[in-house]
């Protein structure tokens, strides 16, 4: 389990509980973020299939279509990009939607095949935190993953955090704690 310390200074107190993990620089390529369609209510065949790869993982995001209600990301943890005839199977991706029409707003994609990446979510203010348990590390090591987002306008990679053995699937769960040395 992982969690977090978020305050007004987010960005350098964003810690794992109890592994002590460093930030490190965000991998080339994860997360890169695509638009949205932000043409209206989704078609109830794409939201079928959509259906079929999301993960119980939701997490509230700020205003992002600038029509006053709160929007929602979905992880998408079973999501298999595929480009040029070659399919990465449960890589997975989040996906913004827009609270009132169902609207894609943004998605972010991870081209890592079992990455399993929207698993977990949570957010703290313009931070949305996304779980890959079967991410790798900078050496090749599929120990998972936590990456961290600002949402605050178009999603932007910030930092990530790898656990420290093969098969330890960090990233599985986050929790969001307050502020809880009291300063």
């Amino acid at each position: 389990m992982s969690a977090g310390l978020i305050d007004g200074s987010a960005r350098s107190r964003l810690f794992a509980f109890g592994l002590n993990r460093p930030a490190v620089d965000f991998p080339p390529g994860l997360g890169r973020a695509l638009p949205g369609t932000g043409r209206g209510a989704a078609s109830s065949a794409s939201l079928r299939t959509a259906r079929a790869e999301m993960g119980p993982e939701m997490a509230d995001l700020p205003d992002q279509n600038a029509d006053g209600i709160e929007d929602v990301a979905v992880g998408m943890p079973r999501f298999a990009p595929c480009e040029r005839g070659i399919c990465r199977a449960n890589a997975g991706q989040v996906v913004g939607l827009g609270s009132a029409r169902g609207e894609v707003l943004w998605r972010i994609a991870f081209p890592t095949e079992g990455s399993e990446a929207g698993t977990a979510l949570a957010r703290v203010g313009d931070l949305l935190l996304v779980g890959a348990p079967g991410a790798l590390d900078a050496s090749g090591r599929r120990t998972g993953g936590i990456y961290v987002f600002d949402v605050g306008g178009e999603p932007t990679p910030v930092t990530a955090f790898f656990g420290e053995q093969p098969g330890e699937r960090y990233g599985q769960s986050i929790v969001v704690a307050g502020d809880i040395d009291l300063d």
